[in-house]
């Protein structure tokens, strides 16, 4: 009787304690579900999201990409982890400590095509090698860019990230190299902290054979420009370093934000601009440039608590002290009714007159839930190295030539003639007049019709001219490298230089289901949704625009192919032909789905960011001549979208089973 009662009462702590646990994470996992919809609610005006589609959206993406990497205990990305998992990686890549599963082995797909480059550079030492900067790929090389067969190549030191922003030289030993990381465009003005977090200044000193983390840049967070100047032989480093913030989280650059410089190589820095307005906190440098007196100047942009942008300073010897402040526009801007937030400026010196610089000047407005909306709305010019500036025609007669220019904003002048300039935004456009009116140059849609001698991909990053060239130039955008041979041109000729420049950003991918046929369909980050066929990614392999979301081939009949775009709208393909689109405006920007190739139906979630259609999805049943489009309740009780949609092969004929899982961790 005694060890019964005994056992009854074992058994009754054992429920209690599973109850009390289980009680505790069901608790812990609602309260993270209501913590989700509040703060993604804060990104959105209203649940009306066909305001946020655009050709691309890099901000939506970033998002979303953003709320899949919060750990629920701390309720952010955990990005101090970083150098855990760097040292985790190399155990893995060595074969020591952890075994990979039996006989996996991993071929890379060549492409021809390029994803999102920033900082790009040709190499003063050879004459037509070129380096480029991908955020989300690392840095890469070409040992001929001109020449149509020459690859690009990857630099393979396992950097302990992937995010590189800007590159420059030393002009008295052109061997050393310094490279930026962190991509500071996402990290204050979109939807969350960025595409990754920096990680210091790197440095060559034998041409980019070997490279090195400078150990006083460590506390540098976001590397925004670097300049090396030649003070009396002697170089002189300067760096931009700025600050991000995402929901009141700090990736906080230390000591300060500021333009930081160092006569010792790096050893030692200084933080040299004044504070801004005599408050106690420093200007946030968004560009660099070097006129050809040498003079510095500074364009800026606002600093981690949303002061000192649309400024531009500037200084003969870049010493602290030294500098001149220009915030006329600063303050006009701060007077608009529209447009009343200072934002981003970049600056591009005249090479062949040390008078001539051009500034492109953007300017925002917040929306009620705090998102930065911020455009290309200012074009200056100085005749007299800055002391002076005018304002000069915009591109199109309106702001919307560079709509997103917290993200694409670029000018650069022609080496032999101030009056030739190019500046970019979504697309490039040209003045060969100084800047009292521009023509297009290129136009992003091509890329929808195979691309030609007027495409280049949209968002417009980085111009650099060919050292002792007026004709030669490379431009970086959201869809890799382009080159010109004729820049100096009212209307240039554009070609794709993206030969296995692997830096394409895929959200989803499918295989072919027959066997020994090598094909593929993915969608990607600003670059459609490509079909791979066993040879190289091109611009020709594109199926859809957009960003390319969720894809399938059709199991049973293998011909069929289903694309998407943001969303919920889809495409359908039979033998590569369009044969109809679909699909209701809904759920979330890239929507998790599968595809019931047994009943040709087509499921994906429904839910928005902020709950609107919480536990709803969409059911798309494909028939011969129609497709039936139907919302569903699932009934789960949640407010949070569906993160994974599966269907399971193992459903009963003629029946679905289907496994969703949740954003805030559910089955």
């Amino acid at each position: 009787m005694i060890k019964n009662s005994i056992y009854a009462g074992l058994l009754f702590i054992i429920a209690f304690v599973s109850w009390s646990v289980l009680k505790n994470n069901t608790d812990k996992r609602k309260l993270y579900d209501e913590f989700i919809i509040k703060e993604q609610s804060k990104f959105f005006k209203n649940t009306n999201t066909k305001s946020l589609v655009k050709p691309d959206n890099p901000g939506m993406a970033m998002m979303q990409n953003y709320f899949m990497l919060i750990d629920p205990e701390i309720k952010r990305v955990p990005s101090e982890r970083l150098s855990s998992a760097y040292d985790k990686t190399k155990k893995l890549k060595a074969g020591n400590d952890i075994d990979f599963r039996d006989n996996i082995e991993w071929n890379k797909v060549q492409s021809n095509m390029g994803g999102r480059v920033r900082g790009i550079m040709w190499d003063p030492n050879t004459t037509n090698k070129v380096w480029a900067c991908s955020v989300t790929g690392g840095l890469y090389y070409n040992n001929n860019l001109p020449d149509v067969n020459s690859n690009w190549e990857v630099v393979d030191n396992f950097w302990p990230g992937l995010s590189v922003s800007c590159i420059a030289y030393d002009p008295n030993n052109t061997k050393i190299f310094y490279v930026g990381t962190g991509e500071y465009h996402t990290a204050r003005n979109i939807y969350r902290e960025s595409s990754g977090v920096g990680y210091g200044i790197w440095r060559t000193t034998d041409g980019g054979e070997t490279w090195k983390i400078m150990e006083s840049t460590k506390d540098f967070k976001y590397i925004s420009d670097i300049k090396v100047v030649d003070d009396n032989g002697k170089s002189v480093i300067y760096a931009g370093v700025v600050s991000g913030e995402y929901k009141n989280k700090l990736n906080e650059s230390k000591p300060s934000e500021g333009l930081y410089r160092s006569a010792d190589n790096g050893e030692d820095w200084e933080q040299v601009l004044p504070k801004i307005d005599s408050i106690e906190e420093y200007y946030a440098p968004s560009d660099l440039e070097i006129a050809a007196n040498g003079k510095i100047f500074v364009g800026t942009m606002k600093n981690i608590n949303g002061k000192g942008g649309a400024t531009i300073l500037s200084s003969n010897s870049g010493k602290k002290g030294t500098w001149k402040v220009y915030d006329k526009y600063n303050k006009l801007i701060k007077e608009d009714s529209f447009y009343p937030i200072p934002g981003r400026v970049v600056l591009g010196a005249a090479p062949s007159d040390k008078n001539v610089i051009y500034a492109l000047v953007g300017a925002g407005y917040y929306n009620e839930y705090g998102f930065n909306y911020e455009t290309g709305n200012y074009i200056l010019k100085s005749m007299d190295a800055g002391d002076t500036w005018v304002s000069k025609s915009l591109p199109g007669d309106d702001a919307s030539w560079a709509s997103l220019s917290w993200h694409a904003f670029t000018v650069s002048v022609n080496p032999t003639d101030p009056d030739n300039v190019f500046v970019g935004g979504l697309d490039l456009w040209k003045s060969i007049n100084g800047g009292d009116d521009w023509k297009i140059s290129s136009y992003w849609y091509l890329m929808n019709y195979g691309g030609g001698k007027r495409y280049v991909h949209a968002d417009q990053h980085w111009i650099a001219y060919k050292p002792n060239s007026s004709k030669e130039a490379v431009f970086s955008t959201d869809g890799g490298v382009f080159y010109s041979a004729n820049a100096d041109e009212a209307f240039p000729v554009f070609t794709e230089k993206n030969k296995n420049l692997s830096c394409l950003q895929f959200y989803t991918c499918d295989i072919y289901p027959v066997a020994g046929q090598n094909n593929f369909v993915g969608g990607l980050q600003d670059n459609g949704s490509l079909l791979y066929h066993g040879q190289p990614l091109e611009i020709n392999d594109l199926i859809s625009g957009g960003d390319g979301a969720s894809c399938f081939f059709d199991k049973d009949e293998p011909d069929r192919l289903i694309t998407s775009v943001y969303f919920n709208r889809y495409y359908l393909f039979d033998n590569l032909e369009l044969v109809k689109q679909f699909g209701e405006f809904s759920g979330v920007f890239i929507n998790p789905a599968d595809y019931d190739n047994k009943n040709n139906i087509l499921y994906s979630n429904a839910a928005s960011f902020i709950g609107q259609r919480a536990n709803q999805l969409l059911r798309m049943k494909i028939k011969p001549d129609t497709v039936i489009e139907e919302y569903i309740d699932i009934n789960t009780g949640l407010n949070t979208y569906f993160s994974n949609i599966t269907v399971s092969p193992y459903s009963p004929e003629g029946k679905t089973t289907l496994f969703a899982g949740s954003q805030n961790g559910k089955l």
